[in-house]
């Protein structure tokens, strides 16, 4: 007799040369979107499922720990799973939370980021709980501003499947800003004419040759409110009254919404915290210097640093108006610079600005952050993981995590941004 309740195997269902089947029940949503139940053999992974579900599945990879499961039933399902609006969902590798109502998405963000925090950062479990998250929800759909498409051998706009190199042909896409959205339902091909750039090179009968883009396996897109932006094109929109350039090889947000929101918040808080506006500021990984814009202040000192050759071009012209200067380099080259002496020596209110990549903050940064003792740091994080670990090393240092928010910049998928205030332990206002 099966204990499916109890995460057994069915004895039945596990005949000899055939892929083991199990039932289930599913306890939480990990990062990446799978449900995480447990088995006889430990740990199961299952795309697909929700908290709280029971459902059958079956073996497909089997780990040292872990094992992952293809979804076969939902033998009961939550009474928060909806049908998903998009026709392309469980085949296209775009979204993994568009079966959860938009209510259960926020909760699952929530849980994961509060387990992030709980087991690799320095909130207590009893102390911390949803209920101590601030969470900034955005449009569910329509709201993603730019894609990087991949073709198909007809030419036809796609995207790569879920866990596949295999190509998805959309007729739509229902998280797609209107723009975009509007050009894939034309469901025309491409213009592969336009798609290849010059070389400057000649055959004998007199041909230019080309490089195809296609070789590069993507097609990139931006849209705002006013226009569509192809592949080619020099990019711009508008954030706060402010014209950002970057184009398809460079860093800027996809959801210019919530972007907003989110400098909204930070500059609202650092008013909050760090009245004194004769700042410092040091864009670190700053990008095309977005946030070095948006957080300077009149007569600022302010530096953005990128490692990236097309970020640091848009930086130039982006951050022109408020004299700012550019560094092209890693954080860790720019550390070790002449150039950032004058920054990390000066007197006024240091404020250093933090938006690095999924790994996390450097060692040698760390360690720099020790050393130089900015007054408050702003930490824009895509990865709870490495951002609770950093938290972590930031509060041994003497710092104190003042204020915290998540924004939901990615609606129908696991992912989460997160924007904190750190401030050293002398900085931090008697209320918050």
């Amino acid at each position: 007799m099966s204990q499916n309740r109890r995460g057994q195997s069915n004895p039945r269902l596990n005949l000899p040369g055939k892929p083991q089947e199990l039932e289930l029940v599913i306890e939480k949503i990990v990062p990446g979107g799978q449900g995480l139940a447990r088995g006889p053999d430990g740990v199961v992974f299952v795309a697909g499922a929700l908290p709280g579900e029971h459902v059958r599945v079956k073996i497909t990879k089997s780990k040292k720990g872990y094992q992952e499961a293809q979804l076969l039933e939902v033998i009961q399902a939550s009474p928060r799973r909806v049908k998903a609006v998009c026709q392309h969902y469980g085949t296209c590798g775009g979204c993994d939370l568009m079966h959860a109502s938009y209510e259960l998405q926020i909760e699952i963000k929530k849980s994961i980021f509060l387990d992030a925090m709980h087991r690799q950062g320095p909130w207590n479990r009893q102390e911390k709980s949803a209920e101590h998250l601030q969470f900034l929800a955005g449009k569910p759909l329509q709201y993603r501003s730019r894609f990087r498409f991949s073709i198909d051998q007809d030419g036809f706009l796609g995207l790569l499947g879920r866990n596949s190199n295999h190509i998805v042909r959309l007729n739509d896409c229902s998280i797609a800003h209107p723009r975009i959205r509007e050009r894939i339902q034309q469901n025309q091909p491409v213009d592969l004419v336009s798609l290849k750039t010059p070389l400057g090179n000649f055959d004998q009968n007199g041909q230019e040759d080309s490089l195809d883009i296609r070789q590069e396996g993507d097609y990139p897109v931006f849209a705002d409110d006013k226009q569509l932006f192809l592949a080619g094109q020099a990019w711009h929109t508008m954030v706060h009254g402010k014209i950002f350039s970057f184009d398809s090889n460079s860093f800027f947000q996809s959801n210019i919404a919530m972007l907003s929101s989110m400098a909204d918040w930070v500059k609202l808080r650092l008013a909050h915290f760090v009245p004194d506006t004769s700042r410092v500021l040091l864009d670190l990984y700053g990008g095309v210097g977005t946030f070095c814009v948006l957080l300077s202040q009149p007569g600022n000192a302010s530096i953005v640093v990128d490692s990236n050759q097309h970020n640091i071009e848009h930086a130039r012209l982006n951050t022109k108006a408020i004299g700012a200067q550019v560094f092209t380099g890693t954080v860790d080259e720019w550390l070790t610079s002449s150039e950032s002496d004058a920054f990390t020596k000066h007197e006024g209110a240091l404020l250093m600005v933090l938006d690095p990549p999924r790994s996390g903050l450097s060692k040698a940064l760390l360690e720099s952050i020790q050393l130089i003792k900015p007054r408050a740091i702003v930490y824009v994080s895509c990865n709870p993981t490495s951002f609770a670990r950093d938290s972590l090393a930031l509060e041994k240092q003497g710092y104190v995590l003042a204020d915290l928010c998540l924004f939901d910049f990615y609606p129908q998928t696991w992912h989460i941004e997160s924007a904190a205030i750190f401030l050293i332990n002398d900085g931090l206002a008697s209320d918050s």
